[in-house]
């Protein structure tokens, strides 16, 4: 059987067209964020509870880990790690066209 190879989150890593719509609207709203605000970074309870507008507080942390997994396998936020933190993502690089496909 074969398993599927795992992102840094421990997600299955899936094709751009295997996101639901949710998914989707979750990293476009992340996305949006960031290019709003370039500087910023934070962790993942950190962008599920404070980025993300009030109609969206109630998405799970899951539903935002999707979210940023797209984003991530996309090249457009980037993952930092630091000793004994969580994991923190950010705008990788200058926003130029960034499109979420």
């Amino acid at each position: 059987m074969y398993v599927g190879r795992k992102d840094f989150m421990g997600f299955e890593v899936r094709g751009a067209s295997s996101y639901d719509e949710a998914d989707k609207r979750i990293a476009n709203n992340i996305l949006n964020y960031l290019l709003k605000h370039q500087e910023s970074k934070d962790t993942l309870e950190g962008i599920s509870q404070w980025w993300l507008e009030k109609e969206y507080i109630e998405e799970t942390v899951d539903t935002v880990a999707q979210g940023l997994s797209l984003l991530c396998s996309q090249g457009l936020v980037v993952e930092e790690k630091g000793a004994g933190t969580p994991p923190y993502y950010k705008l990788n690089g200058h926003p130029e066209n960034y499109e979420i496909a």
